[in-house]
């Protein structure tokens, strides 16, 4: 008895499987009486990134390798963290790089008039920006996380990533707790020469945007500045391009004020 309900069943699944089978294909495609037809339509978005990225290699620099590729760099400074044992200052910010990537640029009209596209980070080509004085010695911003950048018919790439980075930053305490003091974060490329990456600063802001600075308890930043460099080393004959961010700190006293001993008047 139990060996031919085992058959049975063995009999019901082959025929299922060969129902199955004989009627689907992994192409998203289903059969109805006048053929095949797709499970979904290929949006307008589908067919422009399949376009750009078919044969995109994120590795190489998006232009001939004869013209110069200019990004436009600026910091947008969230909160700090100051460690004076350590002498280190730790930075939450937002990233502003554009650029224009010569690969990735499409007639609006050909693709449902679309006029931006949200690419992630890691399909992209980026720059390859280190923080020169990380307090680890030379931090690429390839942290990015799952941020997303903006593209542009024209070729325009807008990323605005957040980041935190750890910065050396000398503290001079002798004037303590009525202290000021200065600190820089200086961003270049590791690789490319001046004439491959150029440097800028975004939007021509020689400063560092505090707009959605959170207050801090103990430290105030003051003033900033941002200023381009062009340095030979030794190791090669081109210059390279530096971005430098300085900005100064002044602590707040008053949490200290009970323990400041005031010169007696006499």
């Amino acid at each position: 008895m139990r060996s031919n309900i085992v058959l049975l069943l063995v009999l019901v699944f082959n025929y299922a499987d060969c129902v199955f089978f004989d009627n689907f294909t992994f192409d998203h495609m289903i059969p109805i009486a006048s053929g095949k037809v797709q499970l979904w339509n290929e949006t307008d978005q589908d067919k422009l990134k399949k376009d750009l990225f078919v044969n995109y290699d994120r590795f190489s620099r998006p232009t001939e390798h004869f013209n110069t590729t200019k990004v436009n760099f600026g910091v947008s400074i969230l909160h700090l963290e100051t460690d004076e044992r350590r002498s280190t200052v730790t930075i939450h910010a937002w990233m502003r790089m554009f650029w224009y990537d010569q690969k990735l640029k499409w007639k609006e009209e050909d693709y449902g008039n679309i006029s931006v596209l949200r690419i992630a980070d890691h399909e992209l080509w980026h720059p390859d920006l280190y923080l020169y004085n990380s307090a680890s010695g030379g931090e690429p911003l390839l942290r990015f996380g799952l941020s997303h950048a903006l593209v542009y018919p024209n070729g325009e790439v807008l990323h605005v990533p957040p980041l935190k980075q750890t910065v050396l930053c000398e503290f001079d305490l002798r004037n303590w707790p009525f202290d000021t003091q200065s600190c820089e974060l200086k961003y270049g490329s590791w690789v490319h020469h001046g004439q491959e990456i150029e440097l800028g600063l975004y939007n021509n802001e020689a400063h560092i945007d505090l707009s959605d600075l959170l207050l801090h308890n103990s430290w105030k930043i003051t003033d900033t500045s941002a200023a381009i460099a062009s340095t030979k080393y030794v190791c090669c004959p081109e210059a390279y391009y530096d971005i430098k961010f300085t900005f100064r700190m002044a602590r707040n006293p008053n949490p200290y004020s009970s323990v400041v001993i005031a010169p007696s008047v006499g």
